[in-house]
C-alpha cells in the first residue's frame, strides 16, 4: 500500500472475524478481540482511539458501518477481496 493512501474501512471479513470496527475515527473493539488484530489494524491505519465496546454494540456498530455504505451484496464482496493488505494473523 502506498503511504498517502488512506483506508477509510476496514475488510468486512476482518472486522467481524476479530471484532473490530473503523468509523474513521474509532476502533471499536471487545475484550474478545485478539491483540493480533489490533496490532494489524494499527499497521494500516496508523492512528485511531480505540474503544472497547460489548459484543451487542460491536455488532450494531458492523451493521452500521458495512449495511449503511452497502448498496448490494457485491459491494460485501467487494470488502471482502481488498483485505489483500492485511497480513494473516494466524
Amino acid at each position: 500500500m502506498a503511504s498517502d493512501q488512506t483506508i477509510h474501512q476496514l475488510p468486512y471479513g476482518f472486522a467481524k472475524q476479530y471484532s473490530v470496527v473503523f468509523d474513521g475515527v474509532s476502533l471499536f473493539q471487545t475484550a474478545e478481540t485478539p491483540l493480533a488484530a489490533l496490532l494489524e489494524a494499527q499497521r494500516v491505519l496508523t492512528l485511531f482511539t480505540l474503544v472497547e465496546v460489548t459484543a451487542t454494540e460491536l455488532e450494531k456498530q458492523l451493521q452500521l458501518r458495512y449495511q449503511a455504505g452497502a448498496d448490494s451484496a457485491s459491494d460485501i464482496v467487494s470488502s471482502l477481496d481488498n483485505s489483500d493488505e492485511f497480513l494473516p494473523l494466524a
